[in-house]
């Protein structure tokens, strides 16, 4: 027999029974036997390629026949390994069981040689028909998918030639959005992305632009910023684009072009409801044209385009992170952090002008396997974490030049999305929000706050400052912490800040000062508030708050005034009033007496 699959899988717990079919079956395939099930799910992982049909008993120790055959559909085997089952049992409940299950074919015991021949002949004779068939589907779909892909990359060139923009973004454009989606295929499995999705979701991309030559060509290439009717006018794109790919209907790949729909449609949706033109909110925007809507606004800033010069890698970058060009899913961004050094290099490599010989390559799959879960969790506690401590989280990679701000409750911290590098965005931060007698003392101490923190091996550093509160147009105090991030790479210099309202526990601090003052003033060394009574008297007591934090006098002699009404604490010359006796001064207690 030739081909690859000319190996059976004899799967029997008695070996005469494997004698025999091995002696039929030998002289025209190699034969691999297994005693039990379990035996036989190792040989199917390792030989699955290679196996043109598995003749299976059904009562084995371990694991019987049905509980394999549940298994194999399970992972997916049956569609490429055909089962007979050979049993002695001829009952039709259980023949019915095993065709459900999904058993190609039953041989009874005692069989026939010749006759279990003949059936594992014709059984592995349209598996391998069936499979070329898959195969001839394929190829005949992989040569319209070509088909198709050549008619709609002269369309989009025609387009993008149109509004002076050069061919090579639409390569970027699919690159830029096949590197992204590897990375959401492995840290966002809720999405099921696999190697086939992200190939026609790449091809796709091509199109998000494509209602574009239905646009005038005065708004279209306008040099300077665009008036509200213009803007108007140039939205309208996506949903002509989607009325031109309605009529590509017969070009029969049905998936790629639902893709190139939802591209076209909604890759300038917005994960807080803001874009256009159906302001979803979400994940009710299809995961296709979010990650085509990331790659578009990479490309647009990083490119020169008739409204504007290209912007550095960096500041893209920190545009996007911090939602300069809208908001997109948090998930995301996390994952654009992570593919952020493959887009710089994509950039330059493959910049206007410039045709390089070989295809950029993504990092492999592979590569993150072993990260898919824990990754997906980490990112889920974290984000779980910020909710309910609802305070500012800023990330900063100071190598990249690269900031991210995570979470913020409110509009306090808006100033931190400004764009640019990190130390420009925080100088305005500075400027715009903290407290005007603590802006110097910030902005020196930040100076040499990163350099010292990673040069001294430190984890925590904290600071205290005012943070003006646009809700209540006043300043509250603030504990900013920076935590270092990635503290197994002494070389990496990245660092996340927090800032924590602590204008309630600075306020329960005075209180508890203020409680342990009053205590002090009261009990002074050698007297009780007893003592200041004599019998009978109905004396009040009243508190005069103290001109300056100095702790009482302890002087108990006095002289008289010249007029020999009032007296005078010797050493301070505080004046006293009351009776002729000892007297503390004015500074920490004044009596009266009726």
């Amino acid at each position: 027999m030739s081909g690859k699959r000319n190996v059976i899988l004899i799967v029997d717990d008695m070996e005469i029974n494997r004698a025999i079919l091995r002696g039929v079956l030998e002289d025209e395939y190699h034969i691999l036997e297994a005693e039990n099930g379990e035996q036989a799910m190792l040989l199917v992982e390792q030989y699955r390629s290679a196996i043109a049909v598995m003749l299976l008993d059904v009562v084995m120790p371990v694991k019987n026949g049905y509980e394999v055959l549940k298994e194999m559909s399970a992972r997916g085997f049956l569609d490429q390994i055909p089962v007979v089952m050979v049993t002695a049992e001829g009952s039709a409940e259980s023949e019915v069981r095993a065709f459900d299950l999904g058993a190609s074919d039953i041989v009874m015991k005692p069989f026939e040689p010749h006759v279990i021949r003949r059936r594992v002949q014709n059984i592995i004779e349209l598996n391998l028909h069936k499979l070329h068939l898959e195969d001839l589907v394929e190829e005949q779909a992989q040569s319209l998918r070509e088909s198709n892909e050549i008619i709609t990359d002269a369309l989009s060139s025609v387009i993008e030639y149109r509004s002076m923009e050069s061919g090579q973004h639409i390569l970027r454009i699919r690159m830029f959005t096949k590197i992204l989606l590897h990375d959401v295929a492995c840290n966002c499995r809720e999405y099921g992305l696999d190697e086939r999705k992200i190939e026609s979701i790449t091809r796709a991309a091509a199109m998000h632009d494509v209602g574009k030559i239905a646009i005038p060509d005065s708004i279209l290439n306008k040099p300077g910023r665009l008036t509200d009717g213009e803007f108007e006018i140039m939205k309208t794109h996506t949903t002509k684009g989607c009325a031109m790919l309605d009529g590509l209907s017969r070009l029969g790949d049905q998936e790629y072009l639902r893709y190139a729909y939802n591209i076209c449609r909604y890759h300038h949706e917005r994960w807080d409801g803001r874009g256009y033109p159906d302001k979803l909110k979400g994940d009710n925007i299809p995961i296709c044209a979010q990650v085509a809507g990331i790659a578009d606004c990479y490309d647009a800033l990083t490119t020169d385009r008739v409204y504007k010069k290209a912007y550095s890698h960096e500041k893209a970058m920190n545009m996007i992170l911090n939602g300069e060009c809208g908001a997109f899913s948090p998930k995301l961004l996390e994952c654009l952090k992570n593919v952020g050094e493959q887009f710089r290099v994509l950039a330059r490599e493959y910049a206007d002008g410039r045709s390089p010989s070989a295809d950029f390559q993504p990092r492999p799959e592979a590569e993150f396997l072993h990260e898919v879960d824990t990754a997906q969790l980490t990112q889920t506690k974290y984000f779980t974490v910020l909710r309910y401590l609802n305070v500012p989280v800023l990330e900063v990679d100071l190598d990249a030049d690269i900031y991210h701000m995570v979470y913020a409750p409110n509009d306090d911290f808006d100033q931190l999305r400004s764009g640019g590098s990190f130390r420009q965005c925080f100088h305005a931060f500075v400027q715009s929000s903290v407290h005007p007698d603590d802006r110097r003392r910030v902005e020196e101490t930040m100076e040499n706050y990163l350099g010292t923190f990673f040069e001294e091996g430190l984890m925590k550093r904290s600071r205290e400052y005012r943070v003006f509160r646009r809700s209540t147009g006043d300043y509250h105090w603030y504990r900013a912490t920076l935590l270092r991030i990635d503290t197994e790479d002494p070389h990496r210099h990245r660092a996340m800040m927090i800032w924590r309202d602590i204008g309630g526990e600075l306020s329960l601090r005075r209180s508890e000062e203020e409680k342990r003052r009053s205590r002090a003033w009261w009990r002074w060394p050698g007297t009780s508030p007893a003592a200041s009574f004599s019998a009978g008297t109905t004396a009040s007591l009243r508190w005069s708050a103290p001109a300056r934090a100095s702790p009482p006098c302890s002087a108990t002699t006095r002289r008289r005034s010249p007029s020999g009404s009032r007296t005078a604490c010797s050493p301070c010359s505080t004046p006293t009033t009351g009776p002729r006796r000892r007297l503390r001064c004015a500074n920490s207690f004044r009596r009266a007496t009726p």
